[in-house]
């Protein structure tokens, strides 16, 4: 009796996507924990969007909020957060919640889901897209090919 056998070519592809999905997992792992010790250490102050600039030297690109926020009434700090083409629905004056490091004022993010979580939720979705996919896909051509010979 014959059994069923993917080509070596589609085993080693998915091997390496899972192994690529593996290693994103673990990417993601780490960067919802930074960003949970992040969270957990900052401290909340209001902030406001001071204006939009273009990240870098360049003319061209997505524009990027520029923040301001006080730490105390002595104390201005201004920064630009990442992922400049996530701002969508922010102008100019509107007012946010900015998160600061006490230790360290500079390391600031806006309080916002996307902000705080996005790459890490990225790369989880991404890591396990390339295991399930991969493994979905081996299956069903596995199982279609057993069905093509019964």
């Amino acid at each position: 009796m014959r059994t069923s056998r993917l080509p070596a070519t589609a085993v080693v592809t998915v091997l390496a996507a899972n192994a690529v999905g593996v290693w994103l997992l673990l990417a993601a792992w780490q960067l919802f924990s930074e960003s949970a010790r992040f969270v957990e250490r900052a401290n909340p102050v209001p902030g406001k969007i001071v204006a939009y600039d273009r990240p870098g030297q360049t003319s061209v690109g997505p524009l990027q909020p520029v923040v301001r926020f006080n730490v105390s009434r002595a104390e201005t700090h201004e920064f630009r957060p990442g992922f400049a083409t996530l701002w969508f629905g922010y102008d100019i004056g509107d007012s946010v919640v900015v998160l600061y490091d006490p230790e360290n004022p500079d390391d600031a993010r806006v309080d916002d889901f996307w902000q705080l979580w996005f790459v890490a939720v990225g790369a989880a979705v991404f890591g396990g897209a390339l295991i399930l996919v991969p493994l979905a896909a081996s299956a069903w051509a596995l199982l279609g090919a057993r069905a093509a010979r019964l």
